[in-house]
């Protein structure tokens, strides 16, 4: 199933997108290392993000929330940031 709604907020504001889980979606901007965590609010169509100005990005594969971890996992879709 695919979980279709408008961003609200960070990069993805008024963006349509389109997640395969329907907790919603990581946005990842490698370039910056920032990222940006969406909440699918199912009742409305949107995806929320969490904190506009995002997050930093964790690339050590050791830290225990980091970008790879969150890839492989089947909770939150990961997207690169428009």
């Amino acid at each position: 199933m695919l979980y279709l709604g408008v961003g609200v907020g960070g990069p993805f504001d008024g963006v349509e997108v389109i997640s395969r889980f329907p907790k919603g979606f990581l946005a990842v901007d490698r370039p910056i290392n920032r990222c940006w965590i969406y909440d699918f609010q199912e009742n409305i169509s949107q995806f929320v993000v969490r904190d506009a100005d995002g997050y930093d990005l964790v690339n050590d594969i050791t830290a225990p929330k980091n970008r790879v971890r969150a890839a492989l996992e089947d909770e939150y879709d990961v997207m690169v940031a428009p």
